[in-house]
């Protein structure tokens, strides 16, 4: 869902369905609470505008893409599909030394079904699918402590370690470690569901409401493999998605027509520990003699984010100019925890020192992390296409958008204060400040955007020049605030150098 538009930020396009707004407000690309859920056989439109967009499109300074979903008509209209891949189509991975193609099992089908309810008044359209995976990744090859390695380990608590994660025997032996050939379960289970209702109310008034939920649980070798080669200590996720919302469109005359816009999402991206062993800390050595081992100190953590959006545009024609005015109002809550170094990370200089329970250094991370982040986008825009004369059209438009403050809902947030001059715990006071807790992440901005568009056809239909000019900006992304819960006193690190002794 992440691509580059003109130099900009992956997370800098705006991606809408049904001109609500589904961008999410954490990560990059379309991993959003208004995604859900979309088959192509559901799409009716898509517009991508790179560049010199008008006054009535903001939020973001990358591409606007605009999917527009289908409706049902007087007559019932279905499709149903199935795609299929199977690993005796497949080639064997380059790094595969078992001879044989990775088990790869793929099913995704669906379908969709429109039609009338009352005919020329109130029409359906459902659509429904299912991704189905189950294989195994690429190979991996990981280093691990060979059978004379483990018969020097003397230490109790080193023994106690390996009995926990229960470490795969070597399968080949080389002069300092050995290795085996390690696979990732690759499995996805993805459920999607949407129906639209459209209905005419009057002449002059038509309404219509869409619901989309989805699902879904997945294992995959990015995540099974983090940091390390071995299996069995990464993570694992499962994601619901719901959104809704709902479009009305008044013509006040033939030249006057209004459309409110009203939408709501919840996406909820969970990555859990996905391993067999108990849970336990992370041991890393410094010479990457062996691979990591232990849980993943980098989880769990998850987010269950709401969005909440109006808006509403009136269109106005008049003579040589289309008119438009509209605003956006846009609400975020984004709860979320990350649970990082929590369970503690041993680093080893190499093997014999873990024989041995002399770890070089330990980082554990003390308190909670749980924190819920709130904020709100409104804008006002005025937009006029005035065609000047049959080959010549300007774009005059200004939009204001308002960036409210980020909060953290039990001012949960430490912030860096320059003109603080007390003591930052043991270091004392000094010329960075010191770190505060309570305040806003991030306060009010204000961002005064005009734009200028013009398009000539010199006269023979074939050929039109452009050109324009614009200020656009990003909104708040939340995943620099987000990381703000690490930051002391609310998160203390703490990290012990040479240490003598393994114990546990």
């Amino acid at each position: 869902g992440s691509f580059v538009a003109n130099g900009n930020r992956v997370r800098a396009n705006n991606i809408t369905i049904d001109n609500i707004t589904a961008t999410d407000i954490s990560t990059a690309g379309t991993g959003s609470s208004n995604n859900s859920p979309l088959n192509f056989s559901s799409i009716r439109e898509v517009k991508v505008i790179t560049n010199a967009f008008s006054a009535e499109f903001g939020r973001n300074s990358g591409a606007q893409v605009q999917y527009i979903t289908k409706s049902g008509g007087n007559q019932f209209h279905g499709e149903a599909y199935e795609y299929l891949q199977n690993d005796i189509f497949n080639a064997r991975d380059w790094f595969d030394r078992s001879g044989q193609p990775s088990v790869t099992r793929v099913n995704d089908f669906g379908g969709v079904l429109g039609g009338p309810v009352v005919r020329n008044k109130t029409h359906f359209f459902g659509s429904a699918s299912r991704y189905y995976s189950r294989g195994s990744g690429a190979a991996r090859v990981a280093q691990v402590p060979t059978a004379a390695m483990l018969a020097r380990v003397t230490n109790p608590t080193s023994k106690k370690v390996l009995e926990m994660y229960a470490l795969p025997a070597a399968t080949t032996v080389a002069e300092a470690f050995g290795t085996v050939q390690q696979n990732a379960s690759n499995k996805v289970d993805l459920y999607q569901y949407s129906a639209r209702l459209d209905h005419q109310i009057s002449s002059r008034d038509s309404i219509y409401g869409r619901y989309g939920f989805s699902t879904n649980q997945s294992r995959s070798s990015n995540n099974t493999f983090i940091q390390t080669n071995l299996a069995n200590f990464g993570l694992g996720s499962n994601n619901s998605v719901y959104s809704v919302n709902v479009n009305e469109t008044h013509i006040f005359s033939a030249t006057v027509v209004n459309e409110f816009r009203a939408g709501f999402g919840r996406t909820s991206p969970i990555f859990f520990v996905d391993s067999t062993a108990p849970l336990g800390s992370r041991i890393a050595f410094s010479n990457a003699q062996v691979d990591r081992f232990g849980s993943y100190e980098g989880g769990p953590q998850g987010r269950v984010q709401n969005t909440f959006q109006y808006s509403d545009t009136l269109t106005w024609n008049r003579g040589a100019h289309a008119v438009k005015f509209g605003g956006d109002f846009f609400r975020y809550q984004l709860n979320s925890f990350f649970d990082s170094q929590s369970r503690g990370v041993y680093t080893f200089q190499n093997w014999d020192d873990f024989a041995a329970g002399r770890p070089n250094n330990f980082v554990q991370a003390f308190g909670s992390t749980g924190r819920g982040g709130r904020t709100w986008l409104q804008s006002l825009f005025a937009q006029d296409d005035y065609r000047i004369t049959p080959r010549l059209t300007l774009n005059l438009g200004v939009r204001l958008e308002l960036y409210g403050p980020v909060k953290e809902v039990n001012r949960l947030s430490s912030n860096l204060d320059f003109n603080c001059r007390q003591s930052m715990g043991l270091a004392g006071t000094g010329p960075y400040g010191c770190l505060v807790t309570g305040r806003d992440s991030i306060g009010l901005n204000r961002y005064l955007q005009p734009r200028v568009g013009v398009a000539w056809n010199p006269g023979q239909g074939k050929t039109v020049f452009r050109a324009g000019y614009g200020l656009v900006a990003d909104f708040n992304f939340m995943n620099p605030v987000t990381n703000q819960r690490f930051l002391p006193p609310i998160v203390i690190t703490q990290t012990i150098t040479g240490m003598s002794n393994f114990t546990g």
